[in-house]
C-alpha cells in the first residue's frame, strides 16, 4: 500500500463528515458517533505517519509542536477540530498537494451539488433569509441551496473557485476567468454575500495578473517578498480595528460593511478575554433555520478573532507561524501566494479559516510541492 493511499483513507471520509456537517443532511449526523468517526480517520492518518513517513529533527521538533498545541487547544476548548487539522497538516507530508486539492475539490463540488440538487427537489431545505441590499436598501432574497447558511453556501463557492484556479495555473484560459466572473455575480445575486461575490473577482483578477505576469522577474519578487506576509499582516490589521473599534465612532461605517464584524468581535474581547490555551465558549449564530435573527447573537465570524478569543494566544501565534512558513515554503510560486493573500482577506471577516472543509489550503505546509509546482 502507497502511503498516500492511507491518507486519503483517512482524508476522504473526514472530509465527507466534515462537508456534510455544513449542509441541510447534518440531521443525519449525531455527535458521539461523528467524535468516534474523527478519531478513526485521524487515526488512519497517523498510520500512515507511523509507517511511512520520515522526519528531520526539525520537522520532528515542528510536528511535536503542532501536536502538543493541537491537543492543549483541544483541552481548552473542548472542540477536536485543533488536533485534527493538526494531525491533518502533519500526515500530508510528501503527499502531492494538487492531489490533495484534487481530492478535496472532486468531494467539495460533488457534496454542493448533491446539496443544491435535493434543495431543489424538496428533500432538504433551501433556507431563506430576507435581508437589505447594502448598497440600494432594497430587499432581497438570500439562498443557501442545501447549505446550512447562504454566507456558507457562498464560501464553499469561493474555496471551490480557487482551488479550481490553483490547480490549472500552468493552463488558465479566458474562458476559466470568464467562470469565475460569472460564480461571483451568482454568488452575490442569489446568496446576497458581497464577501465571497468580492473575494471571487479578486481571485479573477489575482490570478489573471499571476498568469499573464508569471515571468516577470518584478512580479515575482514583489510577491516573493511580500506574500508570506500578507496572512500575520491581515490578521494583526483585524485585531487592531476590533480592539479600537468604539460604537458610532470612525470606524462604524466600515462595521456595518462587514456586518457587525467589529462590533460583535469588541464585544467578545471585552465579555470573555483572551485566554492562552483556548476557552469552552457557546457562540450563537445564524443557520440552520429560517428563525429571525437570534437575541444572544455572539458568533465571533471573523477568523482572527475568533481564534484570539476562542482558540486563545498560543493557537493563534502558531497558526500565523504555519502560514508564514507555507508562504515561505512556496515563495517562488506566486499563484500560492496569491491564493494565501486571498484567503487572508477573506477570512478577516469570514470564519473558515481553520476548517480544511473551507480551506484546504493550511495542509501546504508540509506537503510535496518540488520544482514542476513553481513558475
Amino acid at each position: 500500500m502507497r502511503s498516500d493511499t492511507l491518507f486519503f483513507a483517512g482524508f476522504i471520509p473526514y472530509l465527507i463528515h466534515e462537508m456534510w456537517k455544513t449542509t441541510m443532511f447534518s440531521r443525519y449526523i449525531y455527535g458521539v458517533r461523528g467524535v468516534i468517526f474523527t478519531f478513526l480517520c485521524l487515526g488512519l492518518m497517523l498510520l500512515k505517519v507511523m509507517l511511512y513517513d520520515h522526519f528531520s529533527v526539525k520537522q520532528i521538533i515542528y510536528s511535536a509542536v503542532l501536536l502538543i498545541v493541537g491537543a492543549l487547544t483541544y483541552l481548552g476548548t473542548g472542540n477536536i477540530l485543533y488536533v485534527s487539522l493538526m494531525v491533518m497538516v502533519i500526515a500530508a507530508k510528501d503527499v502531492d498537494l494538487d492531489k490533495i486539492i484534487g481530492v478535496w475539490l472532486a468531494v467539495t463540488a460533488a457534496i454542493m451539488l448533491m446539496a443544491l440538487t435535493a434543495s431543489q427537489l424538496g428533500i432538504i431545505d433551501n433556507l431563506q433569509y430576507v435581508s437589505y441590499d447594502f448598497f440600494t436598501g432594497k430587499k432581497m432574497v438570500r439562498n443557501s441551496f442545501g447549505i446550512v447558511y447562504p454566507t456558507d453556501c457562498a464560501a464553499h463557492i469561493f474555496f471551490c473557485v480557487l482551488s479550481l484556479f490553483y490547480l490549472r495555473r500552468d493552463y488558465l484560459k479566458w474562458y476559466d476567468f470568464t467562470a469565475g466572473a460569472i460564480a461571483g455575480f451568482l454568488v452575490y445575486y442569489y446568496c446576497r454575500a458581497k464577501l465571497d461575490a468580492l473575494s471571487i473577482l479578486l481571485a479573477v483578477v489575482l490570478f489573471l495578473a499571476a498568469f499573464v505576469f508569471k515571468k516577470n522577474k518584478l512580479w515575482k519578487k514583489l510577491w516573493s517578498t511580500i506574500g508570506p506576509w500578507v496572512t500575520p499582516a491581515a490578521c494583526m490589521g483585524m485585531i487592531v480595528l476590533t480592539y479600537v473599534y468604539k460604537q458610532n465612532g470612525p470606524l462604524e461605517r466600515i462595521n456595518k460593511f462587514i456586518s457587525g464584524r467589529l462590533f460583535f468581535g469588541k464585544a467578545g474581547m471585552d465579555e470573555y478575554g483572551i485566554p492562552l490555551l483556548g476557552q469552552k465558549l457557546r457562540l450563537i449564530g445564524n443557520g440552520g433555520t429560517t428563525d429571525t435573527f437570534h437575541l444572544h447573537y455572539n458568533f465571533l465570524d471573523a477568523s482572527y478573532i475568533n481564534m484570539l478569543v476562542v482558540s486563545g494566544m498560543v493557537f493563534l501565534t502558531v497558526f500565523m507561524l504555519m502560514y508564514i512558513m507555507i508562504g515561505y515554503i512556496h515563495r517562488k510560486n506566486t499563484f500560492m501566494l496569491c491564493a494565501l493573500s486571498l484567503i487572508a482577506f477573506n477570512c478577516a471577516i469570514a470564519h473558515h479559516m481553520t476548517a480544511v472543509e473551507y480551506n484546504i489550503f493550511t495542509l501546504a505546509l508540509f506537503a510535496a510541492a518540488g520544482k514542476e509546482h513553481e513558475n
